[in-house]
């Protein structure tokens, strides 16, 4: 943590949050190069870590590479792996999500399923298995997800039979005619949370006197701040939080969503 006022990173803190700001400590072992006497430190997150509002910013020098000269112990250079980590779990997520997408084909919208994994976004921005609504006056009303979707062809060699003989929805169904399964499945993070920004759901109101979409209240939001990777850009310039792990039923206005 940068508590002297004159140290080249404390700029970037506020004095509040400089000054009441724990952690940021070296967890893992130090190394040493002696021919040019630097000591390499690698620092956890700041704490509280599962919590970043009281310390905005980027928080240097935590989740960081340090290099101290030997000397003097001041700092020479430093490399933020991680700018505001929260819960310690936000750099292995994105980077998790953004690998899977860099090696995933996502040159076309409508390309087909390919052996490295199609990525379509939206892949599902269609009526799902949840229905639709009328609300009487020519405006019919369905749920819409928002995630990125992967198709894959998965040799008929390399799947369980057993699976081939009882497809089911997110595992592999063979493709009559081919040597090929295809499985389809959502872009997720090791947290659960989709690889792309929220909202992951909306509603939207179409009908006969409808020429674009009249209602699209945005619904699905992590619980925990900084959650979930963000590979792609989804247009949408205010996120409204939802509570994703919530068990409830929201009603929306059909005037003004």
């Amino acid at each position: 943590m940068p508590r002297n006022a004159n140290d080249p990173q404390a700029r970037n803190w506020t004095e509040a949050a400089r000054q009441t700001t724990g952690a940021a400590n070296v967890w893992s072992m130090m190394s040493v190069d002696a021919e040019r006497d630097l000591v390499f430190l690698p620092t956890a997150s700041a704490s509280p870590d599962f919590y970043g509002g009281e310390r905005p910013g980027d928080n240097r020098y935590a989740n960081s590479v340090v290099a101290l000269r030997g000397a003097t112990g001041k700092p020479v250079w430093h490399f933020q792996i991680v700018h505001h980590d929260a819960w310690g779990f936000t750099f292995f997520d994105r980077m998790f999500c953004r690998n899977w997408l860099e090696r995933s084909r996502t040159d076309h919208f409508y390309a087909p399923p390919s052996p490295e994994g199609t990525a379509s976004y939206p892949g599902m921005a269609v009526n799902n298995w949840g229905g639709g609504a009328v609300n009487g006056q020519d405006l019919l009303i369905v749920p819409i997800n928002r995630a990125i979707i992967v198709r894959s062809l998965i040799p008929v060699a390399d799947v369980d039979p057993e699976a081939l003989q009882h497809p089911m929805a997110g595992l592999p169904g063979r493709l009559d005619g081919t040597d090929y399964a295809q499985q389809f499945q959502p872009m997720l993070s090791p947290l659960f949370s989709p690889c792309n920004r929220p909202p992951w759901g909306e509603l939207a109101g179409t009908g006969p006197a409808q020429r674009q979409n009249s209602l699209a209240p945005h619904a699905g939001r992590a619980r925990q701040a900084d959650a979930g990777a963000d590979p792609v850009a989804v247009g949408h310039a205010e996120r409204r939080r939802a509570d994703r792990h919530g068990r409830r039923a929201r009603v929306y206005r059909r005037d003004d969503g």
